[in-house]
């Protein structure tokens, strides 16, 4: 009988990461890593876990490093995803509170793109409390609680896993 692990080489996420560009996005999927160990998936510039619950469907890190100005000058390179369906009517207006709320209709999924995992956290949030009528805005409404959410760094963690080895960045 032919040995199939022969041919196979486990590679860790630290090889993968090693080679980022972004070290912003690096040491923050090293945190990752520590908290929730080892991603379901990798690639060259991609690391996923698919199993972060609640609230995460799932939770993936790009080796990217994107500049964003609201609500206050950072860089985005982490997403989250959940399982939440939008009202056709409320689309636009989670587009204009935030570039980080991107909403697939298909999947009736919301990912957020943020710096840190809490502050993808208190976007889902806020998406979830528009879609279960708990708040009721129009687009300049929206745009104000959202960024008043984001910077609250007192926020109720949402998983405890979040208050250990990783660091709240707003």
């Amino acid at each position: 009988m032919k040995n199939f692990k022969q041919y196979v080489t486990e590679q860790k996420s630290s090889d993968i990461t090693k080679n980022w560009r972004h070290e912003d996005a690096r040491m923050y999927a090293e945190d990752l890593v520590k908290v929730f160990g080892e991603p379901d998936e990798m690639t060259e510039t991609r690391l996923s876990w698919n199993s972060i619950e609640p609230p995460f469907s799932e939770v993936w890190i790009v080796d990217e490093s994107i500049p964003h100005e609201f609500p206050a000058p950072h860089r985005d390179y982490v997403y989250s995803s959940m399982k939440i369906q939008v009202p056709n009517e409320l689309v636009e207006i989670l587009g204009h509170a935030s570039g980080s709320i991107i909403y697939d209709g298909l999947k009736k999924e919301v990912t957020a793109r943020c710096g840190s995992l809490y502050a993808n956290a208190a976007t889902l949030g806020f998406v979830r409390d528009l879609v279960d009528g708990k708040i009721k805005l129009n687009k300049d409404q929206a745009k104000k609680e959202y960024s008043a959410r984001i910077r609250i760094k007192t926020i109720t963690r949402v998983v405890s896993k979040f208050d250990e080895g990783i660091e709240v960045v707003n």
